[in-house]
């Protein structure tokens, strides 16, 4: 059982390290975006530009990524009732799990001293 341990315990670690990583990337994709909104069609509004880019890099799932200053009040209703929706009435939570979040329940199963 500790050799079980010591692999679970190691594993949270290395996804820990690929969810930072993937935090960093986001953040250069962010930073990207802004770079590219303000050097193109230097003609068009911030707001304009902003939209036009995340519709364009994100397609229909745009509204989650962009900051919400930058949404009609529609669309910002229509973004709060989608993720209402997703958040709130997907059914059932253990259903709905990552692979990382049935792992900690399984091991959770077993005993508090698997954590």
């Amino acid at each position: 059982m500790s050799d079980y341990k010591a692999t679970y315990k190691l594993s949270l670690k290395h996804i820990e390290e690929l969810e930072e990583r993937l935090d960093q990337k986001d953040n250069l994709i962010e930073r990207i975006l802004y770079y590219y909104i303000d050097s193109t069609h230097p003609e068009e509004g911030e707001r304009t530009a902003t939209r036009r880019i995340y519709k364009l890099i994100y397609g229909d799932s745009w509204k989650n990524y962009i900051e919400g200053e930058f949404l009609t009040k529609e669309e910002s209703a229509d973004w709060f009732d989608d993720n209402h929706d997703n958040y709130l009435c997907s059914g059932d939570h253990i259903a709905n799990m990552s692979y990382l979040d049935l792992a900690q329940w399984q091991v959770g199963k077993g005993g508090e001293e698997c954590r």
